[in-house]
């Protein structure tokens, strides 16, 4: 009823072939029964009672959320103060990590190339090594070939000697039984 009312206040305006806005709106309210306008009050209020209820539970709320936050920055500081200490003390034992890693890195790249030395070194004298063989198996096939040509000469020689040695061993055999 009070939105209607308010409404009936408004100055009667003629629309270009209308009847007056005023005589519409309270033709509307018209002809509805009174407890409807008590039902729409009561109605109003309990919403206002609501919107207030609200608005209190909202601002309890926000209080009781604004200490948490109070009460959490608190045990967050005090976490934060306790805990550096033990992050220093994290920070100090990765920096001897990477310092211990780079130094076994170094070491192992030293090894490294030191292995790699000692290799090329080993292919070297490995390749030395059968080269000398080489040269080696080829004076023992010159020595072994003098060696033959030495004892096939020897042996001709001493077969030499010997059939020369039978020879005149015949020749004075015969030479002895004519009287000469």
């Amino acid at each position: 009823m009070i939105a209607i009312e308010r409404l009936a206040l408004v100055p009667t305006t003629v629309l270009a072939g209308h009847a007056p806005v005023s005589a519409m709106l309270q033709s509307v309210g018209a002809g509805r029964p009174p407890w409807v306008d008590v039902v729409v009050g009561v109605a109003q209020v309990v919403i206002a009672i609501a919107l207030v209820v609200t608005a209190l539970t909202a601002a309890v709320i926000a209080v009781y959320v604004r200490r948490m936050a109070g009460r959490v920055n608190g045990l967050l500081a005090t976490v934060q103060d306790r805990s550096k200490p033990i992050l220093e003390h994290a920070h100090d034992v990765a920096e001897n990590v990477d310092y211990i890693s780079t130094s076994i890195r170094v070491d192992v790249e030293e090894f490294k190339g030191t292995i790699q030395r000692t290799q090329a070194r080993l292919d070297r004298a490995a390749q030395l090594a059968e080269d000398r063989l080489a040269d080696f198996n080829g004076l023992i096939e010159v020595v072994q070939d003098e060696a033959e040509r030495l004892f096939i000469d020897t042996a001709s020689t001493a077969r030499g000697i010997r059939a020369g040695a039978h020879s005149l061993r015949r020749f004075r055999e015969r030479g002895e039984g004519t009287g000469e």
